[in-house]
């Protein structure tokens, strides 16, 4: 367990398993408030999959992803088209990755890379 950063006054707590990481924050009341999970590297066989709604988040291109949820009706925030995230859900993922990935042409990876689930207010935080 460690200090997260400045921000936020939480701890993570943070495990890998068959190459997914798994991180839980918690905050000072020692709740967790929020786990992130960190997919496997593109090249990484596992047999370890994060779903939504059936599709894996880590191997399914990120833009179904987001196009699956807004068909679902959930507002998608992709002012960061890096860290898009669905507000009162609380889904945020990540595209962040130094590693050499399959990428759109406008540079973004196709796959997303980490996914954080939260309470619907955790952003507001």
């Amino acid at each position: 367990m460690y200090p997260a950063d400045a921000v936020r006054d939480f701890d993570l707590v943070c495990v890998e398993y068959d190459g997914i990481g798994f991180q839980a924050a918690l905050e000072c009341d020692r709740q967790v408030t929020a786990v992130t999970v960190w997919g496997p590297d593109e090249d990484e066989g596992t047999d370890v999959h994060v779903l939504l709604d059936g599709l894996d988040v880590f191997r399914t291109p990120a833009d179904e992803i987001l196009a699956h949820v807004a068909r679902k009706g959930w507002q998608v925030d992709d002012d960061d088209p890096r860290a898009p995230y669905v507000p009162g859900v609380t889904l945020a993922f990540t595209r962040d990755t130094s590693k050499e990935v399959r990428r759109y042409e406008n540079g973004l990876p196709v796959h997303f890379t980490s996914v954080l689930v939260a309470d619907e207010t955790y952003r507001e935080k």
